[in-house]
This record gives structure tokens, C-alpha cells and sequence, in this order.
């Protein structure tokens, strides 16, 4: 097997595999765990309760931020009950799977936003899980038909360079995928929501500065205390937050842009981050991902996943392959977008009364029909959850659709070349930027986050955010004009 091939995934079977040589094994009851070794494996028993508890990653606690993987562990080993395991999570970060025992009963979990994504099956009576389904293989037939096929053929595929698919499910027939906010009853073969459970509240946009930054910079040490870190920049907010939370750390990371597709060195993206650290006085290096991937490089990204999307994220691993330090672990700014009102820029929630509203928010979703039936199934439960939580539908889509989807099978293929940390990837730091009012958290300023760049490292905004290109600026202004003297 190539070194790289399935690197940082994992399968989780009832029967044994003998194919994924190298591989570090593990068991929980009558499940047998194979990890990449690229990635941690811990296993915990509890005698005491009769339980077992088994993490693939890393989980980080960010009101103690030196605990590692096996003091979290500890604590969750405690007491395996649902209600305790996830009352637990909510406080939680990292990129993780975990799996819990307690008698014959076992539960699957992940990290807050699915980003190590979990795909999950039925062969002959025994379960498997894995991080993607060309895993199963392994051990088990997995047939591609009908769906797989028409997706692969589908318009809105070929028109969409990061095409991906609803949550839920899979381009296979009786494979699913684990839902953000959703475990798995193994015994049961079904997936049942455990968040929300509360209903949303609002605090005032001071507390919620100092709550989510003393997270967030809890979070960056704790990262920086377990491993070499690397921190992508850009002209947006996502990443200046997070930026603004290294302060203690900066002299530690490897600060990098990508330059991609039509990016040159006069590009906001580039040229902000470039000013912005040598303002800071810290060295800023581009890796340069518009080549086309190799022969060699693009068979593996390509067997690595079913969704591959090998002529524009393989670019970008194949940059990163050849120029980032292959020891650090990436920070990513994902998962903000919760809170930022992504698909209503102008703060104003608009009334959702039919999933028809849901397909309009990916353009050509709506012809491929299995993903519509999906999308049907999640739009029944979400809108209980919002009459139940007042939790808004879009911010909800963008959660457990956008990033439990589109952002993990993302950081599932970069996995080839990176290993990845998300910080607002916490239900408690996410529920913080929720509760604060709508008007403190949309487009253009963003407030609440320019206000805690302010609070927690205030040179960090020395530079401007997503600056307007001037020749955006004047044809805004032609049309101004247009109009005035039509």
C-alpha cells in the first residue's frame, strides 16, 4: 500500500481486515479499530461501570488547555450515559471520533461540526463505520450503482468545483453519514440528534468578546502545547480572528497564504496577510498551488476518496505537498460562518417555509434527486428544532450541511498532505456568537469579531479586512452614476 494512500482515516469493523498493513489495530468489545498512523488512536477502559471508550484524533479542552487525549478520556469514561457523554462535548474541540461501550450497547460520536467525517454501513448483520466509504472495500462488497453514476454524470457536478452532496448519506446505496449533532446507536443502526437540546438566548455583544477570545486563545495554546502548528492567512475575518488569538503563540507558527486559480501577488488575499505580518514581524511564505498535480500525486489524492475533487482541491494538496512544513498541523478559520449570517448577508433572516427554500441555497442541487430526498428528511427535523430551539434553519444549513459535507470532505482530501485543526469548531464558542444580536454579526463589519481581534490582539487590524479592489470600486461607482443620470 502507498505510504499516502487513506492517510489519517480509519475503519471501524466487526470483522477483521487484513489488507491495511502498517496500520495501528485496536478493539472496543467486538469491534476492531484500524487507524492510519499518521493519526492517534486512544482506548480507555472503565471496569468500574463495565465501559469502554475509544478516540481516533484529538479532542481539546479549552478551560484546560494542557489536558491531553487520555485526561479527557478519563473524564468521559466516567460516566457513559448519553446525557453525560454529550453535556461533556458541548465544551469541546478538536477533529475527532468517538466510539462508547457501556455493556453491550455501543454509540458513535464526532467533533462538534462532523469534520472527521464518519460514514457508516450494514453487510450480513455486522456494522462498519469508516472516514469515507471506499474504505469498506476493505473488508466488505461495495457496489457503485445507480446513484453513483448519475452523480458522477450530473450537470450541477460538472459545474460546481466544489460539488458536494447533503449530509446523510453517500454516491452508495445503504451507506450514510454521521450528521453533525447526531450520534450513531449502533444496535439500532440509526443516528438520533442530541443538540440542540436548549433554547437560544441572547448576551450582550462585550460578554460575548471576552467568552468566545478566552476560549479561542485557551484553544490556540492548547494546540500549540500538543503540536508545531501552521496558520493560513488571508484579507477575510476568519483567519485574522483566529490570528488575533496567537498573540502568546506567534513566535511558534508557520504563517502561510495559498496562492490558487486567479490569485496573484497583488491580490487582496496575498498582499494583506503579506503587510499585515511584516507590520507584526513575522515572516509570510506563499505556496504556490496553481500547478496541475503530477501523474503520480493525482492517482493516490484520486483513490483516496469517492468524491475526489482532484482538479481543484488536488491542486491545492499538491502545492502544499511540495512547500508546507509536513510536521505542522493546519489552523483552519472554519465554522465562524455559523454565526455570520453566511446566506443572509444583510442580517435579516428571511421566512423559510418550504424546503424549496433549502435547494435555492445550492444552485443545481435541485436536479439530482436522492440529494433533494435528503435534504426533504433533514428540512422535517430542522424545522422542530427551530420551533423548538429558535435556532434560525440557514445558520442550522450552513452547520450540519455546509460544513458536515463541503468542509469535511475537504479536510478529508487534504488530509493527504496536512493534518487539520478547526478552533470555532466548539457548540459552546459557537453558541456564544449565535446568542449575540443578528446586527453585531452580519455583513459588512462583522463587529463582534473585529471586536475581539481588538480585545485580544488589537495590532492585528492594522491591515484592512476583505479590501474592496479599486476597480470594483469604481465600476460600483459607474453605476451609481448610471443610474443618476439615466
Amino acid at each position: 500500500m502507498h505510504k499516502d494512500l487513506y492517510r489519517r482515516q480509519f475503519l471501524i469493523s466487526e470483522t477483521e481486515c487484513n489488507s491495511l498493513n502498517g496500520w495501528q489495530k485496536g478493539s472496543i468489545g467486538s469491534y476492531h479499530i484500524y487507524v492510519h498512523p499518521d493519526t492517534a488512536i486512544n482506548i480507555l477502559e472503565n471496569s468500574t461501570n463495565h465501559s469502554q471508550i475509544a478516540l481516533i484524533g484529538f479532542i481539546i479542552n479549552p478551560h484546560a488547555p494542557l489536558e491531553s487525549n487520555l485526561d479527557i478520556l478519563k473524564q468521559l469514561c466516567e460516566n457513559v450515559s448519553i446525557e453525560s457523554i454529550t453535556k461533556k462535548l458541548y465544551h469541546y474541540t478538536g477533529r475527532f471520533v468517538l466510539i462508547v461501550k457501556k455493556n453491550n450497547d455501543y454509540s458513535i460520536f464526532h467533533d462538534p461540526c462532523g469534520l472527521r467525517s464518519v460514514f457508516y454501513t450494514q453487510f450480513e448483520n455486522k456494522l462498519y463505520a469508516a472516514s469515507q466509504p471506499l474504505l469498506f472495500k476493505s473488508v466488505i462488497s461495495l457496489i457503485e450503482g445507480d446513484r453513483y453514476y448519475k452523480y458522477n454524470k450530473s450537470k450541477y457536478k460538472e459545474i460546481d468545483n466544489e460539488h458536494w452532496i447533503p449530509c446523510g448519506c453517500s454516491l452508495f446505496e445503504n451507506v450514510y453519514q454521521l450528521v453533525p449533532n447526531h450520534y450513531l446507536d449502533c444496535k439500532a443502526f440509526k443516528q438520533n440528534r442530541f443538540w440542540p437540546n436548549q433554547k437560544i438566548s441572547q448576551i450582550s455583544l462585550d460578554e460575548a468578546v471576552v467568552k468566545a477570545s478566552k476560549i479561542l486563545k485557551n484553544t490556540m495554546i492548547a494546540y500549540n502545547t500538543r503540536f508545531k502548528l501552521a496558520l493560513p492567512l488571508t484579507a477575510g475575518f476568519d483567519s485574522r480572528t483566529i490570528l488575533s488569538a496567537c498573540k502568546e503563540i506567534a513566535n511558534d507558527v508557520f504563517f502561510y497564504t495559498l496562492q490558487y486559480r486567479g490569485l496573484n501577488l497583488d491580490s487582496g488575499d496575498l498582499k494583506v496577510p503579506r503587510n499585515l505580518l511584516s507590520r507584526l514581524g513575522y515572516p509570510h511564505h506563499i505556496i504556490d498551488c496553481r500547478k496541475p498535480t503530477d501523474k503520480n500525486f493525482a492517482e493516490v489524492y484520486e483513490k483516496n476518496s469517492d468524491m475526489s475533487h482532484l482538479n481543484d482541491w488536488g491542486n491545492f494538496a499538491y502545492g502544499m505537498q511540495n512547500a508546507l512544513p509536513d510536521e505542522r498541523v493546519v489552523i483552519k478559520g472554519n465554522c465562524t460562518e455559523i454565526a455570520r449570517c453566511f446566506y443572509y448577508k444583510s442580517g435579516t433572516h428571511p421566512a423559510v417555509e418550504s424546503v424549496e427554500n433549502i435547494f435555492n441555497l445550492v444552485s443545481g442541487i435541485e436536479k439530482v434527486d436522492f440529494a433533494k430526498d435528503e435534504l426533504s428528511k433533514w428540512f422535517i427535523e430542522i424545522k422542530k428544532v427551530e420551533a423548538d430551539f429558535g435556532y434560525d434553519i440557514f445558520d442550522m444549513f450552513y452547520w450540519e450541511q455546509r460544513l458536515g459535507s463541503w468542509q469535511a470532505q475537504n479536510q478529508l482530501e487534504w488530509d493527504i498532505v496536512q493534518d487539520a485543526a478547526t478552533p470555532f469548531n466548539n457548540r459552546e464558542l459557537i453558541d456564544i456568537t449565535l446568542f449575540v444580536d443578528v446586527k453585531y454579526r452580519h455583513k459588512p463589519d462583522y463587529l463582534l469579531y473585529k471586536k475581539m481581534m481588538n480585545y485580544m490582539w488589537k495590532e492585528t487590524l492594522a491591515e484592512p479586512l476583505n479590501p474592496v479592489p479599486f476597480y470594483h470600486k469604481l465600476l460600483v461607482l459607474y453605476d451609481i452614476l448610471k443610474k443618476k443620470f439615466k
